[in-house]
């Protein structure tokens, strides 16, 4: 028994039409596109003040300085995960930063701390929490056994 649809949509004959002639996933991609083109500024306004409002939250709970150093400037901070974990937990709220810094703020077992970011990169260096297979094969180290030849340009100078 094969059930047709009463009309299908214009984008994609195999589906049903939702609205305006379209299937359910264009229509809403469409919708979002219109919505966002007309709303914009207002949208940025309120998202972006109020998404700085929290963080300004989240850093004065953790200090409003780095832990390590001392420094101050806001600019440079950097939510730290003290067990480490962090690239998990911000991948499981991908791109929802607003729902990430009201954990930290609701975290009453101190697993946050704020570093500077060269205090974050020399902690991520010194408990080595970086793909170690990328990093070491992006950096090429000369050794004394196979050192970097000499390009033919180069020649030593002596005065």
């Amino acid at each position: 028994m094969n059930i047709k649809p009463k009309s299908q949509a214009s984008c994609h004959p195999d589906r049903p039409m939702m609205a305006h002639g379209l299937c359910g996933p264009c229509y809403k991609k469409d919708y979002r596109v219109g919505y966002y083109a007309i709303h914009k500024d207002n949208w940025r306004k309120y998202y972006g003040k109020n998404l700085r409002d929290i963080r300004d939250r989240v850093f004065q709970k953790l200090g409003n300085c780095c832990v390590r150093c001392g420094f101050s400037d806001s600019r440079a901070f950097q939510i730290d995960h003290v067990f480490g974990g962090g690239g998990k937990e911000l991948r499981m709220f991908n791109t929802r930063r607003k729902a990430y810094y009201q954990k930290i703020l609701d975290d009453t077992e101190g697993r946050y701390q704020l570093l500077c970011a060269n205090c974050n990169w020399i902690k991520r260096h010194e408990k080595k929490e970086w793909n170690h297979q990328q990093f070491d094969a992006a950096v090429e180290v000369p050794t004394a056994e196979g050192a970097l030849p000499e390009s033919e340009g180069q020649a030593e100078l002596s005065v």
